[in-house]
């Protein structure tokens, strides 16, 4: 419950209408009618997400000991602490300098990790020559990003099949809520496929992301986030357009949220407390999720990469262009570009031989074209070995060979 108190994160300026799904605002200068967060819009549930989930309910033992730290392979994970604070062996005071004395086999990690990949390296920036004095020294700033970067890669897992002409991509969420999770404004997570010929060489892209632009081109893959927004009424009352929001403080309604829950997952449980999926379908203990992509003609073989962001290109443009008061959006805006632009880190990343063998295919690029025919043509003649373009095994490369590789080609 310690965690629950910032990680359940609600809007007590409306209160939820059931029927609607949408935030009302209460009668200005007046407390929220039933003081309960889940009566009020849904903007983090994180803490209630795990509440409703297999770690909270007994544990999940990872074989891996992905989780856990200092714990035995065996054990179960079941707190929040046991994946963000895991334990250490070691001191538990700055006094501490080594065994013997003092020395605890049970010691919480004081350094948790989430999923914040560039804020703290520009929290030093903004610091300044005061950083080191702050503890942001470059050895603590490069061991904390490690742990983020760990805890994301430890946060999934990927499976690739192929089935006819379809890659399908299955990313099953590992952790203890939902994949994301937490402050959903700016944060997703998307799948990018590189098809690539027998050469390396790339056919198409899906996902692509502009590392220059910080713009993803989502058109033709799938993102995972939660998306919020302001309804008609409370757009009339604040003046500002109803629909899509980034902006925390007026959004009243969950417009989207296909992020994967988490073992244990029910959608009574998680409709309960304003969790529940929205443009999205999960089955009753569902952690996982599915994509399948077309297979372009050429295709060797299939690169596919889960990528996570912590901060939108639009989020941060949002930031610096609605703060009118002072020069704090700007201020941000500027860190965030100057540390990366949030660049994606790559949770998973997996390849896949699409085609093993050909028929027709002389010189293995993956596909049967003119340059087969050319092979075919220097085996010609009589083939007392084994040639690969005798392909109707009369030990003689002929014209009927050659009608074979045009079947192959063209049907």
């Amino acid at each position: 419950t310690f965690c629950g108190g910032c990680h359940d994160v609600s809007n007590p300026v409306f209160v939820l209408d059931e029927a609607t799904g949408k935030g009302v605002v209460s009668e200005m200068g007046t407390e929220h009618p039933t003081h309960d967060v889940y009566d009020m819009v849904p903007e983090q549930r994180t803490y209630s997400e795990w509440l409703n989930s297999d770690f909270a309910d007994g544990g999940v033992v990872f074989e891996d000991g992905r989780f856990g730290g200092a714990l035995p392979d065996d054990a179960a994970i079941s707190s929040c602490q046991d994946c963000h604070m895991p334990i250490q062996v070691g001191g538990a005071c700055s006094f501490y300098e080594g065994p013997p004395f003092f020395e605890r086999p049970d010691v919480g990690a004081h350094a948790f990790a989430g999923g914040n990949t560039w804020v703290l390296d520009a929290v030093a920036e903004a610091a300044g020559i005061d950083a080191d004095y702050y503890g942001l020294t470059e050895d603590r700033l490069e061991a904390a990003n490690a742990r983020t970067e760990q805890m994301l890669r430890d946060a999934s897992d990927m499976e690739l099949a192929i089935d006819g002409d379809s890659l399908n991509i299955r990313i099953i969420n590992q952790g203890g809520h939902k994949l994301p999770t937490a402050y959903s404004e700016g944060r997703q997570m998307w799948l990018n496929v590189r098809f690539l010929d027998a050469g390396g060489n790339l056919i198409a892209e899906r996902g692509a992301y502009d590392l220059d632009t910080a713009e993803l081109h989502d058109e033709d893959t799938k993102v995972y986030k939660k998306t919020m927004g302001i309804s008609e009424e409370v757009a009339k009352i604040v003046n500002l357009p109803a629909g899509e929001s980034t902006h925390l403080a007026l959004n009243n309604e969950v417009l989207f949220d296909n992020r994967i829950p988490a073992r244990g997952f029910t959608n009574e449980a998680y409709a309960a407390f304003g969790g529940a999926p929205k443009g999205a379908s999960y089955e009753d203990g569902q952690y996982w999720d599915d994509t399948s992509f077309e297979i372009p003609k050429g295709t060797a073989e299939a690169v596919a990469t889960l990528f996570f962001q912590t901060s939108t290109r639009e989020y941060m443009e949002f930031l610096r262009d609605a703060n009118v008061t002072d020069d704090r959006g700007q201020v941000a805006y500027d860190l965030w570009v100057s540390n990366g632009k949030s660049a994606p880190f790559a949770m998973d990343m997996m390849s896949i031989n699409v085609i093993d063998d050909v028929p027709g295919d002389l010189n293995g690029d993956g596909i049967v074209s003119g340059a087969d025919v050319g092979i075919l043509l220097v085996q010609w003649g009589p083939c007392p070995g084994e040639c690969t373009a005798d392909f109707n095994g009369d030990g003689v490369v002929d014209g009927a060979d050659f009608g074979i590789l045009l079947t192959y080609w063209f049907g």
